[in-house]
């Protein structure tokens, strides 16, 4: 009976304390997926906030627009004419309505001081005009400005940015990247901060690149 009794105790003690393992270890597992999960969770979270919110701004000629891989630059002159009248007409003042005169009225008066010089035989003025456009052209070039159509992000260097001053000049970033080993520089004029939108755009437009690490 004595033996009986003692053997009975050994195993109800063992099984005891194997029960109080196999619940430790399901106390342990069960904190060890709460973790998982919250830590999962945790980084969703920060994906959903690091994700860039702003996908394009305008700029002084048509858009800039984002992928994940690449900024793009839509710029033609019909964007040019597009952010003229949304800039200048649509606003409404008088002194926007008539800035826009001026620029419509402008080319059309360049053609015929063209046309008129050619006419009267005056060449050296037109060969002055241009000599001077092409060597503003080669003095741009030999600093490194080109004007890709797009550029990938991860050959982006840097992205600086100048607000330009009111009424003289533009607003506009600068953006070194790099190519085939080469360091270029590419040059974004951004809407005129006389416009409705301009100081807006030009925060944008640098919050951006911002999102993006740059």
């Amino acid at each position: 009976m004595t033996c009986t009794s003692k053997l009975r105790e050994t195993v109800g003690s063992s099984t005891a304390s194997a029960s109080g393992i196999k619940l430790h270890f399901l106390h342990v597992l069960v904190r060890s997926v709460g973790s998982l999960d919250s830590m999962r969770t945790s980084l969703s979270n920060q994906g959903r906030r690091r994700m860039p919110s702003i996908e394009s701004f305008p700029t002084k000629r048509g858009t800039v627009r984002f992928t994940e891989e690449y900024v793009y630059f839509q710029e033609s002159f019909s964007g040019y004419a597009k952010s003229l009248y949304r800039d200048y007409w649509q606003r409404g003042t008088w002194w926007s309505s008539s800035a826009l005169v001026a620029y419509a009225f402008a080319f059309p008066i360049g053609v015929w001081w063209v046309l008129s010089a050619v006419r009267d035989g005056n060449f050296l003025h037109i060969a002055a005009v241009g000599g001077l456009m092409l060597v503003l052209w080669a003095v741009n070039f030999t600093r490194g400005f080109r004007s890709p159509d797009q550029i990938r992000l991860d050959t982006i260097e840097q992205v600086s940015a100048t607000d330009g001053i009111k009424g003289i000049t533009r607003p506009r970033l600068v953006i070194r990247y790099t190519d085939r080993g080469t360091t270029y520089k590419r040059r974004v004029n951004l809407p005129s901060l006389y416009t409705s939108g301009g100081e807006t755009v030009y925060e944008q437009a640098q919050e951006a690149f911002t999102e993006r690490g740059f």
